[in-house]
């Protein structure tokens, strides 16, 4: 015949419930301190990785812009790189601003 079931069994049976569950909370908790420090170093590599990539394509372009506007008869004589504007409501990045005397060509590369 079977033992009859104590309230200590049940309290013995809720105990070990706890304790796993309290395992399986901890790893998880582990685990997904795990991700948001892969997920953080992946958001920085991607970011040097984006900024490299425009760099990149920046000393590309930028002989080539003196050529082709020079070219179209406008005389680009000086260029500088990544000019920023902060005015309130007009905030913009120029990756390549070239420069003819009176004749300014703001390059945005996208």
């Amino acid at each position: 015949m079977a033992k009859p079931v104590t309230i200590d069994d049940i309290y013995a049976l809720f105990q070990a419930s706890q304790e796993k569950a309290d395992l399986i909370f901890a790893e998880s908790e582990r685990q997904m301190q795990d991700l948001k420090r892969i997920a953080a170093n992946t958001s920085r590599e991607v970011a040097g990785l984006t900024t490299r990539w425009g760099q990149f394509v920046e000393n590309l372009v930028e002989p080539a812009v003196v050529r082709l506007f020079q070219e179209r008869g406008i005389q680009v004589q000086e260029t500088a790189r990544r000019m920023r504007s902060q005015r309130p409501g007009a905030e913009i990045e120029i990756d390549i601003f070239a420069v003819d005397g009176d004749v300014a060509v703001a390059i945005v590369l996208v």
